[in-house]
């Protein structure tokens, strides 16, 4: 995808780069981050339009602004060295620029990568506008359609787990949120109700009330995933760039508590699931229960047995 960047002028227009430099140099690295960071968001073909588009297209614009920061970021750690005969070396050259150390390499790689996906973002939100225009991209984003909650808005706003709107860190969630659904609310329910509530269509006050508690606790459960320290810890030990920090914000930071409190407001909203199946059902079009207790001693939830 060179093509959106034809000479090292062209990338001078989004990054600090030095104008001495080979474009030849830069150019690999543009291709894979284009790969890597770009086609699985937005489509191969919809990279291609912004290749093809006009240079004052507000697409190829956008898409620049993305590609030309975490092309530098994946090249930061290759440019300073050189492959040769000799080996891998380094310029010496006394009394000239000398080498960055390594937490100003960290510091510049972290950045290119904050501005390269909050770029990212802004370019997945206007594609969202202009969805009609790009139906490529909309076939990448159909996967959203099986979940309870269909994009970032909907994950900050009605999930209540703030984001920052980033649309990035919703599809690094997406999975989770599938997962969860069909392992922690799909049994609670049976097909007709499961698949109403997903459509969210036709909806009664009952089952809205419980298809908005769902959503509250699929966003708040994903998020305790995301951000328990285990899951941080082991992140940050296997990550090959910078992770990409608005993924999740926690409203707080307090360490003993483990960063744990998404979790407990999940178990809240889990009592209120279950409440609700429990106290509604006929109205929710569910089974009702003779008793209206949860039976968890029947014979498919027995958890308690006598010895007798």
């Amino acid at each position: 995808m060179s093509a959106l960047f034809e000479s090292i002028a062209d990338l001078k227009k989004v990054v600090k780069i030095n104008a001495s430099m080979p474009f030849e140099s830069i150019e690999p690295y543009i291709n894979d981050a284009a790969d890597i960071y770009l086609v699985p968001h937005i489509s191969s073909e919809v990279l291609e339009a912004a290749a093809a588009a006009d240079a004052n297209s507000r697409l190829k614009q956008l898409v620049r602004r993305a590609l030309g920061p975490l092309s530098l970021a994946l090249a930061t750690d290759e440019l300073g060295i050189m492959y040769g005969d000799s080996g891998i070396t380094v310029q010496n050259e006394q009394g000239k620029r000398s080498p960055a150390n390594d937490s100003k390499i960290q510091a510049a790689k972290e950045n290119l990568m904050l501005r390269g996906k909050q770029a990212l973002d802004r370019l997945i939100g206007w594609l969202y506008d202009h969805r009609d225009t790009y139906s490529t991209f909309n076939d990448i984003d159909s996967a959203a359609t099986r979940g309870f909650i269909r994009n970032a808005m909907e994950y900050q706003g009605d999930g209540g787990v703030y984001i920052d709107n980033s649309h990035v860190s919703f599809r690094q969630l997406l999975p989770s949120i599938f997962q969860l659904q069909e392992s922690d609310i799909r049994p609670l329910l049976n097909d007709d109700v499961y698949n109403r509530l997903l459509a969210n269509s036709n909806l009664n006050a009952k089952q809205s009330v419980l298809r908005r508690t769902i959503v509250m606790y699929l966003a708040n459960r994903s998020a305790g995933l995301c951000t328990s320290q285990n899951s941080r810890r082991q992140r940050q030990g296997c990550r090959v760039v910078p992770e990409f920090q608005p993924l999740i914000r926690p409203m707080y930071s307090d360490q003993d508590d483990s960063l744990n409190w998404y979790m407990r407001q999940a178990d809240f909203y889990m009592g209120q699931i279950k409440g609700l199946i429990d106290s509604e059902a006929e109205e929710l079009g569910l089974p009702q229960r003779p008793d209206g207790l949860m039976h968890y001693n029947e014979k498919d939830r027995k958890f308690v047995t006598s010895i007798l």
